[in-house]
C-alpha cells in the first residue's frame, strides 16, 4: 500500500503518536538529569575503610560520637561512625554551630596517610521526624 492508498487518519495519527512518544521521552530524559543533579551519595565509616586510598576525595557520613569533639581556633577534630567503624574527621578552624555530638554529618574532604580526614565542608542531615519545640515556662 503507498502513502497515497493510506486514509489520512492513518498517517495523521502515527505521526501524532510518534509526536507524542517523542515528547515523553524528552520529558523522561529531563526529569532524570534533574533528579541526578540533586542527589548526593556519601559513604558510611564501614564502607570507606579498605576502598579508599589515601589522597581520594571522599564524602563520608555518619553520627558525631559523643565525647569526640575537640575544637581549637586552627583545628577541630570529631569522630564519625556507624556503629561499627569510627573515622576521625579533621576541620580547618572551629566547627560550624549545629555541629553536635550524637546527630549525624556528612563531611566533604580528603583521605590522608594515616586514616583521617580532611575536611573541606561540613554539610548536616537531620532525621525525618519532626518534634515541636520545647516550651519555655517565664
Amino acid at each position: 500500500m503507498t502513502d497515497r492508498a493510506r486514509p489520512s487518519w492513518i498517517t495523521s495519527r502515527t505521526a501524532r503518536l510518534g509526536l507524542l512518544l517523542a515528547a515523553c521521552a524528552g520529558l523522561a530524559g529531563l526529569g532524570v538529569a534533574a533528579a541526578d543533579d540533586g542527589m548526593s551519595y556519601f559513604r558510611t565509616p564501614s564502607e570507606l575503610v579498605g576502598t579508599t586510598q589515601p589522597g581520594d576525595s571522599v564524602r563520608l557520613g555518619g553520627m558525631v560520637m559523643p565525647g569526640s569533639v575537640v575544637e581549637t581556633v586552627e583545628e577541630s577534630t570529631m569522630t564519625l561512625t556507624d556503629g561499627a567503624t569510627d573515622v576521625t574527621v579533621s576541620y580547618p578552624g572551629r566547627l560550624p554551630d549545629v555541629v553536635r555530638e550524637g546527630e549525624g554529618a556528612v563531611v566533604d574532604g580528603t583521605l590522608s596517610e594515616d586514616g583521617v580526614v580532611a575536611a573541606d565542608q561540613i554539610v548536616l542531615r537531620h532525621s525525618n521526624e519532626y518534634r515541636a519545640p520545647a516550651e519555655v515556662t517565664p
